[in-house]
């Protein structure tokens, strides 16, 4: 079973442009002279050129961020794009417990992305459901999906062999 998603919400995508939009106007204003009251910076192309840059290849790094699971009969490979260099492992024989769950990614673990809470570690990119995956060692992982109860499944059906 494999699951891709991509970060759709708009409590992402809303904070990110506003930002994005806020950061570019005071740049501009800031380059044409407009707060110190001075002559414009005769390296106005430049800065401005290289300012707005920033919020775009912010956005394009969320556009194209995406969130992979995949589980196997041995092991549970994850991986959020361009974060991760290469797969997150989660050996199967590791695993003592897993669990279909809803949550808020904002309350319970303060976002989306990769997130630290209560709950463990979490990788959310979109929604409130996932599954909560518990280790013999003690480490919890929640792995956000679109179908949280297929994965469980998936991930309980390879525990019973």
């Amino acid at each position: 079973m494999e699951e891709q998603q991509r970060f759709e919400s708009p409590w992402i995508w809303v904070p990110v442009i506003a930002f994005a939009a806020i950061f570019c106007f005071f740049i501009v204003r800031s380059a044409t002279g407009y707060f110190s009251g001075l002559t414009p910076n005769p390296l106005f192309g430049s800065i401005l050129v290289g300012s707005l840059c920033i919020p775009l290849l912010i956005i394009i790094l969320l556009w194209k961020s995406s969130f992979t699971v995949g589980v196997y009969s041995n092991e549970i490979r994850f991986r959020l794009k361009p974060f991760h260099f290469s797969d997150q492992l989660i050996p199967i024989s590791k695993i003592k417990e897993v669990e279909v769950i809803s949550f808020r990614p904002l309350r319970d673990f303060g976002g989306y992305g990769i997130r630290y809470g209560q709950g463990g570690k979490a990788y959310i990119v979109s929604g409130g459901k996932g599954v909560r995956i518990k280790c013999n060692d003690g480490t919890t992982f929640v792995l956000g999906s679109q179908n949280p109860q297929k994965l469980a499944e998936s991930i309980n059906q390879n525990l019973t062999r």
